[in-house]
């Protein structure tokens, strides 16, 4: 599903102006549903391999929790403390362990079919949870095409195609990782031209 982009509010940081932005490709699970109470609890339903079943994550999601966000085959809950927490198929919510759990001061996610990735507002940092092939290891050079170093600070923004992310920095250099059919491979001509970009929208299987 495809949109405009949006003009809905994003997550800012101060230092580093930094946010999610809204997906122009638009995923969402396409097996389950989950809600947010008024009263800051997590509930989700339908098919339980997918999401549909948050036991692993119930006790953990009685409170505080500000947002979910959708991945085609899985969910991930953010609280005000700032952790995440993960359910869903073992593809989309794998990936290091580093990034699997904890507090990371993330305080939006954006999601495509198969991956989970967010900002830290203090640092620019990536953190970046699911199937390595679709953007969730950003640890290992070999699956974020050589930019774990530039993606661990300074990143002001991420956009999401159906299998890949892109993200901005504060200097208005682009970064393209996971699947290279979905967006993830650029042209070095393309990539040398991206500097001073101020905007990124995305297709289903690009940028």
């Amino acid at each position: 599903e495809c949109a405009q982009p949006a003009t809905e509010p994003s997550a800012t940081m101060p230092a580093l102006q930094s946010s999610l932005s809204t997906p122009t490709c638009r995923v969402r699970n396409g097996f389950a549903f989950a809600v947010v109470t008024a009263d800051g609890k997590a509930l989700s339903w339908g098919e339980a391999a997918y999401g549909g079943d948050f036991s692993s994550v119930q006790s953990a999601l009685q409170s505080g929790v500000t947002g979910i966000i959708g991945a085609r085959f899985a969910f991930s809950a953010i609280k005000a403390d700032y952790t995440l927490h993960l359910w869903g198929s073992n593809e989309t919510i794998g990936g290091p362990a580093a990034f699997r759990d904890g507090t990371y001061h993330v305080s939006a996610l954006i999601a495509n079919e198969a991956a989970f990735a967010g900002v830290n507002t203090a640092t620019g940092r990536v953190i970046a949870v699911g199937s390595k092939h679709s953007g969730g290891d950003v640890l290992d050079d070999a699956y974020c095409n050589g930019y774990s170093a530039q993606v661990s600070a300074g990143v002001r923004s991420i956009t999401a195609s159906a299998g890949a992310f892109a993200a901005m920095k504060a200097d208005n250099t682009l970064l393209c990782w996971g699947n290279k059919y979905a967006g993830a491979n650029v042209a070095v001509g393309v990539l040398s031209a991206l500097v001073g970009a101020k905007m990124v929208v995305a297709t289903m299987s690009a940028f």
